[in-house]
């Protein structure tokens, strides 16, 4: 009799955990930041688009059904943070009453998602450091080795084997991209750095209608310059932002000029794509090789701030899209 008690707990057991392990579902709940209405949670390859009402007291809870682990975007409408969830979770998250990007995270399944959250922050904390491009190369280089091992310590803890895979790729092609923006940025640092007077332009470069400007026939205000592309689509992107910008600031005492650095074929194209632009000065530059070089024009777009006196303030300044960027024009 006893033996056959001891079979029924078994079975009992086994059938509890089996339940468990085979949700099709997790379980995301914790408490919002302060006035949040809702938590929004999006995944366009993992089809997920869930919206999860916070009540009066910022406490939410919800459950998500999934088809595999995904990485999901987890989202206030503006700030956002990725996680890595699979179903059978059961992740609780208590964000910082006044900033959704501060959140811990704890419960069942939480490791990934906390190193992803971790990841992101210490990533953000790496690339705003603008002491690191006054560095010299080894400087530099040893920051980054901290940073590195950090990430691979901070992985460790995860328990989803091919998540850790996958995260260890992330942290070479990290060191690939820090690498290259340490060369980008130290150099800007060397050769353009604030109060360094803006290098010129080959030749004058023509607007739609035939007028010839050049840097220096620019000064007398600030310049909010765009480098961009009829071809490249993150440009298309910026774009609405700089017009809305140009018309914000329409009277002050800033210019938004755009410059196209297309190649001579392209003016149909670009002249079309321009032609509703009314509070900017459109330049055509044909592909100004030297003032490439001399700007390290590389990734497109690329924006610059110049002040009255042909002085640069940031030849690496914010996207229109950037809302440090109204901060700083605000200034003006």
């Amino acid at each position: 009799m006893k033996n056959v008690k001891l079979l029924i707990l078994l079975c009992s057991f086994l059938m509890i955990a089996s339940c468990s392990s085979s949700k099709d579902y997790f379980t995301l709940s914790g408490r919002a930041p302060k006035g949040l209405k809702e938590i929004i949670l999006k995944s366009k390859k993992a089809n997920v688009n869930k919206h999860i009402k916070v009540d009066a007291h910022g406490v939410f809870k919800d459950t998500v059904k999934l088809k595999h682990p995904s990485y999901l975007a987890l989202s206030d409408g503006e700030t956002m943070n990725v996680i890595y969830v699979k179903n059978g979770d059961n992740i609780k998250a208590l964000f910082n009453p006044k900033d959704f990007s501060n959140v811990t995270l704890t419960g069942k399944g939480y490791e990934e998602s906390a190193y992803m959250v971790k990841k992101a922050q210490m990533q953000k904390e790496f690339f705003d450091d603008e002491t690191l491009y006054h560095k010299t190369k080894a400087q530099f280089q040893d920051k980054l080795n901290s940073y590195s091992q950090i990430f691979r310590t901070e992985l460790a803890k995860a328990n989803d084997s091919l998540f850790k895979v996958k995260q260890a790729k992330y942290i070479k092609s990290f060191e690939k991209r820090a690498k290259k923006v340490y060369k980008f940025k130290s150099f800007l640092v060397k050769n353009l750095g604030k109060g360094t007077e803006a290098p010129d332009f080959s030749y004058p470069y023509e607007d739609p209608k035939g007028k010839k400007y050049t840097l220096k026939s620019l000064r007398g205000k600030y310049l909010y310059i765009k480098f961009w592309a009829t071809w490249c689509g993150y440009c298309k992107r910026e774009a609405p932002y700089f017009k809305k910008l140009a018309k914000k600031y329409k009277g002050k005492n800033i210019d938004f000029v755009s410059i196209s650095l297309d190649k001579e074929r392209s003016k149909k194209v670009w002249k079309k794509m321009i032609a509703k632009s009314h509070n900017t000065i459109e330049l055509f530059s044909k592909i100004d090789k030297g003032f490439k070089k001399t700007y390290k024009l590389q990734d497109l777009p690329r924006f610059m701030l110049i002040d009255p006196q042909g002085k640069i303030i940031d030849a690496d300044a914010p996207a229109p899209s950037d809302k440090k960027m109204i901060e700083i024009l605000n200034r003006f």
